[in-house]
């Protein structure tokens, strides 16, 4: 009869053990893909980021020309002190 239980109880272990590994595996792959796509995001972002100097480059150039051209006249401009 205690051999029976036994038995049984090692059965139950075994059964839980092996749905606990299963479930482990399946948490190991979701965090492996969540890993992944992160990298993907953070990559996508990054890159977006160069691409979109590298696209706004040229107008930005053109300002710090056109600012630094009024920068020169300004200490020139004539003022009206009175």
């Amino acid at each position: 009869m205690v051999d029976e239980e036994m038995r049984e109880l090692l059965k139950r272990n075994l059964e839980a053990s092996k749905d606990n590994n299963r479930l482990l595996k399946k948490i190991a792959r979701v965090y492996k893909w969540q890993i992944i796509f992160s990298l993907i995001k953070w990559g996508i972002i990054i890159g977006s980021a160069f691409g979109l100097y590298y696209f706004l480059q040229p107008y930005l150039e053109t300002l710090t020309g056109t600012y630094s051209e009024i920068r020169q006249i300004l200490p020139s401009w004539p003022t009206n002190n009175g």
